[in-house]
This record gives C-alpha cells, sequence and structure tokens, in this order.
C-alpha cells in the first residue's frame, strides 16, 4: 500500500527493525528488550541533533544496554525534512 505523510519542517521519521526493539539487555531476554519507549525517549531528547550525531547515540544506548550481546539483525531508517522540502 501507499502512505502519505505531512511532514513540518525539522519533523523525524524513525524506521527500525525488531531487532533494535527487542535486542536483550545483557544478551539476556529476561532482563528485558530496548524497548520502542527507549529509542522514543533518545529521539525526543535528540531534537534537530544532526542525524549522523544521533545514529552514533542511539548505537551507544544499545550497545551499553546489551553489552553488544544480541541475535537479530539491527537496522534503521532516519528521515528529516528539509525546509526546502515543504516549500
Amino acid at each position: 500500500g501507499e502512505v502519505a505523510l505531512g511532514l513540518a519542517p525539522g519533523d523525524l521519521v524513525f524506521i527500525g527493525t525488531d531487532g533494535l526493539f527487542e535486542a536483550p539487555r545483557g544478551g539476556d531476554y529476561h532482563l528485558g528488550q530496548f524497548g520502542a519507549d527507549r529509542v522514543a525517549e533518545l529521539l525526543l531528547s535528540s531534537d534537530h541533533v544532526p542525524l549522523q550525531l544521533l545514529k552514533s547515540r542511539l548505537l551507544e544506548s544499545l550497545e551499553a544496554f546489551t553489552g553488544g550481546t544480541y541475535e537479530d539483525d539491527v537496522a534503521f531508517l532516519m528521515l528529516r525534512a528539509s525546509a526546502e522540502a515543504a516549500a
């Protein structure tokens, strides 16, 4: 299907695989998962941060949470609307 999004300058679109959201704490699922709330908190606290820096912050947080141990792929896509795109 098709989806249309109305974006204002500075709006961020984030799409991630389940491997990101379900990454286990320290490699043990019994200790919890990285989760969508953690990703959303990081994204919301990084308003207008360059995407490269935001990517680094997200990966650092994921590595600290998991201890670098997870079994699934981790992939995500970030897009930020620019003022030129809104015109």
